[in-house]
């Protein structure tokens, strides 16, 4: 008896040593799997926020395909000159959503140098990726797009606009505002803002900017008109996805051009403080 108790002593105490070595294996187990799990799942986040980058990218290419861009400008309007023709164009600003495309419009006179673009991105944080003065021919600016990188994080659009203000229409940073060139900025977000947007969108406004917001998947349709300029259904515009976004491209150059022409005969549209 002595003998086979001495035995169940033993084999209780090293089945509680293999109790604590199968939960420390367990532990480490489970971390493993939740370490790949975790970079799977960065994985997957990088190839969506690649792919909402290459369509994004596409849809910014094909726009500035569509403008006038600084001395192509000049030397078409050149050529146009001789043989009599003339024309408008106008600055422009675009910004998007962990990006924002920034871009001024098409200015009412044909001597006053092309459309100028410039972009900067946006999260939780502000990102300047080239102002409006850095690019003044379509080739480099075509390339310089194909350089921006993905910019993670969250969403506050209302810093982002505050940052556009003060960073990009601005004379050093080659906004030609003081020389009554109309301005544009085009906001491209897929989410709620996590800060305000009004106040800040009405101090872009303020300075004469019009506001074109695009709104892609669910994003919030009441921020979108606080940041927008009216009437709503010409600078407000809903897609489902960001594979939707070249389908705009015709429709916002032509909208962008209608805008500035209601501008040079002094039609009213609503780029000061909302009432």
């Amino acid at each position: 008896m002595r003998g086979f108790l001495k035995s169940v002593v033993t084999w209780l105490d090293v089945g509680e040593d293999k109790v604590r070595r199968h939960v420390r294996r367990h532990v480490r187990r489970h971390a493993r799997r939740q370490a790949r799990r975790q970079v799977r799942r960065q994985e997957r986040g990088d190839r969506r926020g690649q792919s909402r980058r290459g369509q994004r990218r596409g849809f910014l290419k094909s726009v500035v395909t569509g403008l006038d861009v600084g001395e192509d400008k000049v030397r078409r309007h050149a050529k146009r000159n001789m043989q009599g023709d003339t024309d408008t164009l106008g600055d422009m600003l675009g910004e998007r959503r962990r990006g924002t495309e920034i871009r001024e419009k098409c200015p009412q006179e044909s001597d006053s140098g092309g459309v100028r673009v410039g972009l900067a991105q946006y999260s939780d944080d502000t990102f300047k990726e080239f102002l409006l003065k850095d690019h003044t021919d379509k080739s480099n600016l075509l390339q310089e797009l194909d350089k921006v990188p993905y910019r993670g994080g969250g969403t506050e659009t209302g810093k982002a606009l505050d940052f556009i203000r003060t960073e990009y229409f601005t004379s050093d940073a080659g906004s030609r505002r003081d020389q009554r060139v109309p301005q544009i900025a085009v906001v491209i977000t897929d989410g709620d803002s996590t800060d305000e947007v009004l106040d800040a969108s009405q101090r872009l406004k303020q300075l004469g900017v019009l506001v074109f917001t695009i709104g892609v998947g669910q994003a919030n349709a009441g921020q979108l008109q606080e940041i927008a300029s009216r009437p709503f259904e010409r600078f407000m515009l809903t897609i489902d996805s960001y594979q939707a976004l070249t389908r705009l491209t015709e429709g916002l150059l032509q909208t962008v051009c209608v805008s500035m022409e209601d501008i040079r005969v002094g039609k009213d549209i609503r780029v000061g403080k909302d009432k």
